[in-house]
């Protein structure tokens, strides 16, 4: 079992309340796009290529402590991304039109994934020979 102290735990819920309200504010701001939830997707992908980018970072040698590590990855990118919202807006997509359901479900997993590949990629340019 892995022993997690009150400092971790306090790093974790700043990054989460950080990432939340980056969250509200950019979801507010992008417009949906004839009825596609834009905000949700662009805070998935974002949340996850700099989940990427600072796991394969500390992969090359960046050292961050435990607690910042926590901060930034569990809580910022937890609080910042959010697999609720896709959910729930991929129901409420599949009452008006599955297609635009299976799209939206669609660009949220892949895009995901291709972002948490650019953000390792982007550490990789960053930090290779500087380890």
């Amino acid at each position: 079992m892995v022993k997690i102290g009150a400092r971790e735990l306090a790093a974790v819920a700043i990054g989460g309340a950080l990432g939340a309200v980056c969250r509200y504010l950019l979801s507010g701001l992008v417009p949906q796009v004839r009825g596609f939830p834009m905000g949700t997707v662009l805070v998935n992908v974002l949340g996850s290529f700099v989940l990427g980018f600072l796991t394969w970072s500390t992969m090359l040698g960046l050292r961050l402590s435990p607690e910042v590590r926590a901060l930034a990855t569990v809580g910022f990118c937890g609080g910042l991304t959010t697999l609720s919202t896709m959910a729930y807006e991929t129901v409420e997509l599949l009452k008006a039109s599955p297609v635009l359901s299976i799209l939206y479900l669609t660009a949220n997993v892949v895009l995901g994934i291709a972002a948490v590949l650019g953000g390792m990629a982007a550490a990789h340019v960053v930090w290779s020979g500087r380890a």
